[in-house]
């Protein structure tokens, strides 16, 4: 078995990538709004990295949907419990996330 140790070595670890993915979170959120699937150029540039990196990233927010679904979960709960009614696109439109 051959393992390239540069490669090795520069894969974050789990702690780092959810931490990355929190800040990617709200990074896109304060930008524009958070897309229901980023592309691996909108890693990029949001976060400033190289395109490898982006690649980790992209390949870690896709299989960490139930990471993302649960941190937005928490703050729907709150603007929710603050009105009787509200339609999906005005949750969206207030939590600054895509509808999907």
């Amino acid at each position: 078995m051959n393992i390239d140790l540069r490669v090795f070595t520069a894969i974050p670890n789990i702690e780092d990538l959810d931490k990355t993915l929190q800040n990617y979170i709200q990074l896109s959120r304060k930008m524009d709004v958070l897309k229901a699937s980023p592309s691996l150029e909108d890693i990029r540039k949001l976060l400033n990295v190289s395109v490898n990196e982006a690649f980790i990233l992209l390949d870690y927010f896709r299989l960490s949907e139930d990471k993302i679904v649960k941190s937005l979960t928490q703050e729907a709960l709150k603007i929710l419990e603050e009105r009787d009614q509200i339609s999906i696109d005005e949750l969206c439109e207030i939590m600054r996330i895509h509808e999907y």
